[in-house]
């Protein structure tokens, strides 16, 4: 009887694996098949990585990467194309797609939202049409970075994490665009390089990048770091101290 039992637990656990999986899967094959990034845009993602965005309108704004339809395939990403009919690029769009090499933006794009293209580090310059009229914070030319260092704090005795997050500028990254438009404003504003076009060159005919890079090469931080309130650096207490943490705060009551 116990084995006969057993041998239905055993068929039951399996098949909920099966059914769990299948859900997953189906979620998964849902989510990457998505097409729509705005009330009259969609995007499709071909196997060579190009992710292309058409239609008439703006693009959603997210407020978080992780809302954008193509988060789950954004490592898949070498290059983006905003055809013509889309009126903006919604903020965090394509927040840390950090293997795109190319962005192609046409003439009809009048705005870009705040880090839309931060962390894209493998790419080397973006031609900013001057049509755009409003570009975001840290849209282009930025990545998120984030340090952590273990601390002693007196008034807690105890050792704990200092977090700082800053922004940080991608070095040797250029803004290509007209003089007088709002890419050189963008550009000049930020001490991001940049590059006058000639006003007879089309926007599909200036250079983009075919060799990724390695990785982000660290900049000076462009903005204070965030320290909480009062300028006081968050701390995360450690609760488990490994023994030689043990023995530094000993040796600090001893003294």
């Amino acid at each position: 009887m116990k084995t006969k039992t057993a041998k239905t637990i055993s068929a039951l656990l399996a098949l909920l694996v099966l059914v769990f999986t299948g859900s997953a899967a189906a979620f998964a094959v849902c989510a990457e098949t998505s097409e729509k990034c705005g009330d009259d845009l969609t995007w499709t993602l071909d196997s060579q990585g190009t992710l292309t965005v058409s239609g008439n309108g703006d693009m959603y704004d997210y407020s978080s990467y992780v809302n954008v339809p193509w988060h789950q395939s954004r490592k898949a990403i070498k290059k983006v194309v905003i055809e013509n009919g889309v009126t903006s690029i919604g903020g965090n769009a394509f927040y840390e797609c950090d293997g795109l090499l190319s962005v192609t933006i046409l003439q009809s794009v009048r705005s870009v939202g705040k880090y839309a293209f931060c962390g894209c580090t493998a790419l080397s310059s973006v031609t900013v049409p001057s049509e755009v009229t409003e570009i975001g914070e840290y849209a282009f030319g930025y990545y998120h970075h984030i340090e952590e260092e273990c601390i002693y704090d007196k008034e807690y005795d105890a050792y704990g994490l200092r977090i700082i997050e800053e922004d940080r500028k991608i070095e040797g990254f250029k803004i290509l665009c007209r003089a007088g438009s709002k890419g050189e404003e963008y550009a000049a504003g930020n001490g991001i390089d940049y590059e006058i076009i000639d006003a007879n060159v089309s926007v599909s005919e200036t250079p983009s990048t075919t060799e990724p890079r390695q990785s982000a090469r660290i900049t000076q931080p462009s903005v204070t770091p965030k320290t909480g309130d009062n300028g006081i650096y968050m701390l995360i207490l450690v609760s488990g101290l490994s023994l030689a943490a043990m023995l530094v705060v000993k040796r600090i009551k001893e003294q």
